[in-house]
């Protein structure tokens, strides 16, 4: 960077040393004058002194003797001193004797010279006799002061001069000494600072332009080089400090943006106030939009703004420290967020400002996973109470039924009896696919599950719903290109799709349509928040539509319990859609219900009314062998050792009828905990069945545990009213199961499989 040259420190130090050497010139040149100008008159009376002593004997003669010659020649003598203009010699009675005079020099400085020597320029000597020291004359000498004040002048003004010119020489020398010792090495300094780069700063860089003497100079660099380490460190602790600032920041927006929370703060007085960023996202508003309490207070639905006016009243008169509440937001959607709200006081003893700051969190998300979950676990509690239910309906229906059967095959074709046999038990033929439909409600009921695909399930059933279907009903099939294959059982899936079209149809006592769609579907992670038990995949989604009366939204939250019916009483039994939650639920899928009855048209302000069921049900590979078909079997009567295991006494005497008819023996045992004492009496058995769930400390599993342990050849068969354990348990340790209730036909299959006769075996 080049400075201009008076900007320059060499030449403002220099014209400083000028402007002293001057100053100081002038000081002491005054002074030399005064001193000069005291020797000139000293000189000037010394000159007198000698002019008088040279001519003041000659001045007595020529007085004494009145001779005019002698005065003529002394008055010349004395008027050779230049200064002097008039000299003349007089006798004792002022008769002038001999006198001469000249022009005085015609000065402007004359009031300078007699104020300065004008007290010097009159002398006048009088003359005495020698030896009788009687006053015989006068000398009277004048002399022009301007002559004397013009030599005193000129030697002054040379000491000036003089002064002056070795003061300005003196400056110069300094000024290439100053720019050679100070202001070049300024320079350099100055270029390598101005040079170093402000982003890396290099303190060491000024080692190049530090001097070899420890003088000021190095001191400087000394000390550039400390300030610029100490900015270095100042530099990187900011910008650690920023990095932390920002790291926080982001890590409490972060923390805002995954929990769903925004802060704010206002002064209670003013309302004015900030927002978090993520607090106008909770908002819905736009983030230009003013932070005060009035715009906060706007979003918040109109039902609890009183609320918590007074809420905020009562916290601050309380004195009360913090505040945890729950409200409601309006968005401009209509769609309405649950926030839970922190709020805590601030009180500024200096100011007395009140402050309100707080951190709204939205559980909308929480709320709707928190229904679901109740919803989940009241029909998991639902579904356990019907397969208690049923496992007891089963032992009853399985006494009755097994009763009827076995009568049946005792009796003639041509018994009159039989028509009432057989009516009694198509009855309880009816309870027993009652019982199943409640069953069908539990999630792990045993089924046969395949790879199949939908589209042939649906058209498959098209021509039953047309045959169902009222002729002001139009159905409308829209069948997806390419359906993947999913693991489910088509009989299960039949009976869904019957009964959700029959439930749609049901909705439309005036006509309408209904839609069946099948589509390739992928949910995910956007859908799993809406939906929490839906795990995101590839799905089969099968979608059932309807314009008719639509379900209210309290209907929507029970209408998959069993037996729970908006119909009238004799109308339905409400287990429809309680089975095709159970299909859903064992087919490990996910179905999902939007419907608008008359009082959401005019919340949501929609056009019409219907009711969608969206069934989801996961992809699997597709089929790469066909399914094996049992084996039937002919000659169902055996020989063999049994014992029957159940708390049922008229169910075992039922099946040791079949048994024992079929050529088995058949031994009974009511109490499993006896079971040891039995084991141990008897010789082992050919086959133990047993039931699952009976009373005291034996179930069926300990059952089975203690025949293996006992006799590892005995085959054991387990059976069950309802148990939804009971297949994945027979699967893994390779012991076969029998629901209840059972006819003849099937124990004696079962047992046949599980005890060959002495020919099949060979």
């Amino acid at each position: 960077m080049e400075l201009p040259l008076t900007s320059r420190l060499a030449v403002r130090q220099a014209i400083l040393a000028v402007v002293v050497a001057i100053v100081l010139g002038v000081v002491f040149s005054a002074i030399q004058v005064g001193i000069d100008y005291v020797a000139e008159r000293n000189a000037v009376e010394e000159e007198i002194k000698q002019v008088t002593r040279a001519f003041y004997e000659p001045s007595s003669h020529a007085s004494f003797n009145y001779s005019e010659k002698l005065a003529d020649q002394v008055v010349g003598g004395v008027f050779e001193f230049l200064p002097i203009y008039l000299a003349s010699i007089q006798d004792e009675n002022g008769y002038v004797i001999a006198g001469k005079e000249r022009p005085l020099v015609n000065s402007r400085l004359r009031w300078l010279a007699e104020a300065m020597f004008g007290d010097l320029c009159h002398i006048r000597s009088e003359l005495v006799h020698p030896s009788r020291k009687t006053n015989i004359g006068l000398l009277e000498i004048k002399m022009d002061p301007v002559v004397i004040t013009q030599r005193f002048l000129l030697r002054s003004a040379v000491t000036f001069l003089s002064g002056f010119a070795r003061n300005v020489m003196l400056a110069i020398a300094l000024s290439f000494l100053f720019f050679y010792t100070l202001s070049r090495p300024l320079n350099r300094i100055i270029e390598h600072v101005v040079a170093l780069d402000t982003d890396v700063l290099d303190p060491d860089s000024l080692r190049t332009v530090m001097t070899k003497k420890k003088d000021e100079l190095n001191l400087l660099v000394v000390s550039i080089q400390g300030f610029l380490r100490r900015l270095m460190e100042y530099r990187q602790h900011k910008r650690d400090l920023a990095d932390q600032v920002q790291s926080q920041a982001d890590l409490l927006c972060m923390t805002e943006e995954l929990t769903r929370t925004g802060s704010w703060s206002f002064n209670y007085d003013t309302g004015e106030g900030r927002f978090s960023q993520n607090q106008y996202q909770v908002l819905g508003i736009d983030v230009t939009a003013s932070a005060n309490f009035d715009t906060y207070l706007s979003r918040v639905h109109e039902d609890d703004r009183e609320n918590i006016r007074l809420r905020f009243s009562l916290l601050v008169e309380s004195g009360e420290a913090s505040l945890r509440h729950e409200y409601r937001l309006q968005m401009d959607d209509r769609q309405i967020k649950n926030i839970v709200a922190t709020v805590r006081v601030s009180r500024d003893n200096h100011t007395g400002t009140i402050k309100l700051i707080g951190a709204d969190q939205d559980v909308t998300e929480s709320r709707v996973i928190e229904n679901a979950l109740n919803r989940t676990q009241r029909l998991n509690a639902i579904g356990k109470m019907a397969g208690g239910l049923a496992h007891d309906f089963n032992n009853l229906l399985g006494i009755i039924i097994g009763n009827l059967d076995f009568l049946k095959s005792l009796m003639p074709d041509d018994d009159k009896r039989l028509k009432q046999v057989d009516a009694s038990f198509r009855a309880a033929k009816r309870g027993e696919d009652l019982v199943n439909k409640l069953l069908s409600f539990s999630r792990n009921e045993t089924q046969i599950r395949q790879p199949l695909g939908v589209n042939d399930l649906v058209l498959g059933l098209q021509e039953l719903v047309e045959r169902s279907v009222p002729q002001n009903i139009n159905v409308r099939y829209v069948l997806g290109m390419d359906l993947w294959f999913t693991n489910i059982d088509g009989g299960d899936l039949g009976d869904a799709l019957y009964n959700l079209v029959s439930n749609a149809c049901d909705a439309l006592p005036l006509g309408g349509d209904i839609s069946v769609v099948t589509n390739n579907k992928v949910l995910g992670e956007r859908y799993r928040q809406e939906h929490p038990d839906v795990i995101p995949g590839e799905y089969v989604e099968i979608k059932v539509s309807d314009n008719g009366e639509g379900i209210s939204q309290l209907a929507q939250e029970r209408m998959f319990e069993p037996f729970y019916t908006t119909k009238p009483a004799g109308k339905g039994t409400g287990l429809g859609l309680s089975m095709v939650y159970g299909f859903v639920q064992r087919s490990e899928g996910y179905i999902n219900v939007k419907s608008v009855d008359r009082a959401g048209v005019e919340v949501l302000k929609a056009r019409e009314t219907g009711t969608t069921f969206y069934i989801y049900l996961p992809r699997c590979e597709a089929p790469t062998c066909v399914p094996v078909i049992e084996e039937q079997v002919g000659d169902l009567s055996g020989h063999g050792r049994i014992l029957l295991i159940d708390d049922e006494d008229e169910l075992l005497e039922t099946a040791q009828a079949i048994l024992e008819h079929a050529g088995y023996e058949v031994m009974t045992l009511a109490d499993a905990d006896r079971l040891s004492v039995i084991l141990q009496c008897v010789d082992p058995f050919d086959l133990v069945i047993s039931d699952i769930v009976m009373p005291g400390c034996m179930s069926g599993y300990d059952v089975h545990a203690a025949i293996k342990e006992h006799c590892s050849e005995t085959q054991v068969m387990l059976t069950s009213g309802y148990d939804e354990d009971a297949l994945a348990w027979a699967q893994q340790d390779g012991s076969d199961f029998l629901p209840k209730p059972y006819t003849q036909k099937d124990i004696l299959t079962k047992v046949k499989k599980l005890i060959p006769s002495v020919d099949e075996s060979s």
